[in-house]
């Protein structure tokens, strides 16, 4: 499984090969998993529906809600990220999503100004706007993705073992794990529940998580030799550069 544990062993394994062999820490990875994911999703989204990869990569996003519309103004779901083609259903009919240029001017244009059967929408702040007026729409869009996180706990090596989402695991002799809600340091015979368990993984496709890795590389700086960069499957260009 290409998971943030792989990504963080082949992390280490190269800067220890590239440089100092300063160890890349946990909390570093925590920061650098959240930054390139965000980058990754702002790059994919610019090819999100006219890419069929990217489009599958980032359906995992996909989320709908019925919005209560008062006078034609109903409030953005909290998880909103970005809306999606004919994203907004109002009566049965998809709306014209418009900027707010295009709705002064057909607001107030006889002949373009929307009918029932082909209502128009725009986006203002946190508030959907809908135009004829409607009790309620149904609104597609992309949810924010949720940030990963890096959970480990220390082996009998002092080593960082990764804690798979939704794993648990009994601490034995010479295991210490450290509680990422108040430091407390646990030892042997402590549980580690998959209730507090605070690892999140990419929400890419594992085939897709090899540009993160390659992101991290090269914040860090790591110039790959293309024997290693084989080894280890890591694709010199990004997908938003490729396609």
């Amino acid at each position: 499984m290409f998971n943030n544990g792989t990504i963080y062993d082949i992390i280490n394994t190269l800067t220890r090969k590239d440089s100092s062999g300063d160890v890349f820490s946990p909390e570093e990875m925590t920061n650098m998993l959240v930054l390139t994911q965000h980058e990754k999703d702002n790059a994919d989204f610019k090819q999100f529906e006219e890419h069929q990869i990217i489009t599958d990569a980032l359906r995992s996003l996909d989320s709908s809600s019925t919005i209560t519309l008062t006078a034609g103004v109903g409030s953005l779901p909290i998880d909103y990220w970005h809306i999606k083609s004919g994203g907004v259903i109002v009566n049965s009919y998809s709306a014209d999503l418009v900027t707010d240029k295009e709705w002064r001017e057909r607001f107030y244009s006889h002949a373009l100004l929307p009918k029932t059967w082909c209502p128009m929408a725009r986006i203002v702040g946190t508030n959907i706007q809908v135009y004829p007026t409607h009790t309620s729409c149904l609104f597609e869009y992309l949810k924010k993705p949720t940030d990963p996180f890096f959970d480990y706990y220390y082996n009998a090596d002092d080593n960082i073992v990764y804690l798979v989402p939704g794993t648990s695991h009994v601490l034995t002799a010479g295991e210490t794990y450290i509680d990422k809600d108040d430091g407390t340091v646990r030892s042997s015979g402590y549980i580690i529940t998959s209730g507090e368990n605070k690892s999140v993984e990419l929400h890419f496709y594992e085939n897709d998580r090899v540009d993160v890795l390659y992101r991290i590389l090269q914040k860090l700086g790591v110039t790959l030799q293309h024997e290693i960069a084989v080894q280890y499957g890591i694709q010199g260009e990004t997908k938003e550069q490729t396609k």
